[in-house]
């Protein structure tokens, strides 16, 4: 499947233009007291002296500063899903209380551009604890920094506002409306006393990995559905540098099939199917391997989806003379990979199930 521009999957509010965001922290216990809170607002928040600005449309009017019970070094996580666009995470000085620093005011930051060009910025970070770097693509949920006292801060916490665009941070715009979803509430503008219940995790199994050797910046991604994951990787591969997919798996949680992928440094040239039975599949396969240039078969992924076989694909320039089996037992799987070898094919993916 592939896409001329990629859709910004992103549930709305109506009327619009809100968009809704997940908290940029930890689930709250579903029993217990509050662990975080919202200690200055909207410009309309109806407590005037916890107000980040005075007017609609000014600097900082949509913006939300969030405090943990604990303090600084919690959980920030990304509200939606996005390219990390700029990380600053060296600064130890508090600028209250040492206002002559010419340390900025913002202290460590980041900021995540979204598939419609908006940014999200999280502020006041702690020093050394940003866990993405510029360039890499993260999901809805992700752990991208622990939450600190940098910058122009009175107390510990978690700055988070959104503007229509980001070049620098020399040149903030003026921050946009939005709303969220938490346990409790969909398209949703939380005031200062109000509880917080965020449900912000990114769905998953258990992992396994494999670390070794290499270079350039790599994005993980899990948790998304279909559209939510083929939007992230149009987008890796459509701007510069190219980041092509490496390899990706399915799972089921919460009901719902979901995707996983790994992307790096790569070429482009890609195409990315799902969904298809097998023989479709196979015809698929069959039509790119007979193009100028040749896509092999990368890697891919079979599930059972609405009572049938199901099977998933990736596909690149490559240089042809592949063969795919499907449906066979180990000793099976084991004697065709003999004579493949015999031939001087080698074994590029295998899934179970």
């Amino acid at each position: 499947m592939t896409q001329d521009k990629p859709a910004d999957i992103l549930h709305t509010c109506s009327p619009g233009p809100d968009s809704f965001y997940q908290l940029p922290f930890d689930p709250q216990p579903p029993i217990g007291p509050t662990v975080w809170s919202l200690t200055k607002g909207n410009w309309d928040d109806p407590n005037k002296d916890a107000r980040h600005d005075t007017v609609d449309g000014g600097q900082q009017s949509y913006s939300y500063d969030f405090v943990h019970v604990n303090g600084e070094g919690q959980h920030v996580r990304a509200a939606r899903m996005g390219r990390i666009a700029f990380v600053y995470s060296t600064q130890s000085i508090n600028t209250v209380q040492q206002p002559n620093s010419g340390a900025r005011g913002e202290g460590n930051t980041v900021v995540i551009r979204h598939l419609d060009g908006t940014a999200a910025a999280y502020v006041h970070l702690q020093k050394d604890k940003v866990f993405v770097e510029e360039g890499e693509y993260v999901p809805p949920g992700r752990v991208i920094a622990l939450s600190g006292h940098t910058g122009q801060s009175f107390n510990p916490h978690l700055h988070f506002d959104v503007h229509p665009s980001f070049t620098d941070w020399d040149h903030w715009v003026p921050t946009m409306r939005i709303r969220f979803e938490d346990a409790n509430h969909i398209c949703w503008r939380p005031h200062v006393g109000t509880t917080l219940t965020s449900t912000n995790m990114v769905p998953s199994v258990p992992f396994a990995a494999l670390f070794g050797p290499g270079s350039g910046v790599q994005s993980f991604l899990a948790g998304l559905e279909f559209d939510e994951f083929v939007a992230a990787w149009v987008n890796l591969g459509t701007t510069t540098p190219v980041h092509d997919m490496k390899i990706f798996g399915t799972y089921v949680e919460g009901g719902k099939r979901r995707f996983a992928g790994l992307f790096g440094p790569g070429k482009g040239g890609q195409e990315f199917h799902s969904r298809l039975e097998f023989q479709p599949f196979v015809d698929k396969w069959v039509e790119l391997g007979s193009k100028t240039p040749k896509k092999d078969m990368l890697a891919f992924d079979t599930f059972v989806e609405g009572g049938k076989r199901r099977f998933a694909g990736l596909f690149g320039p490559g240089k042809g003379g592949q063969e795919f089996h499907s449906g066979l037992d180990f000793d099976t799987l084991a004697s065709n990979w003999v004579k493949a070898k015999q031939s001087g094919r080698r074994l590029i993916s295998v899934v179970a199930g």
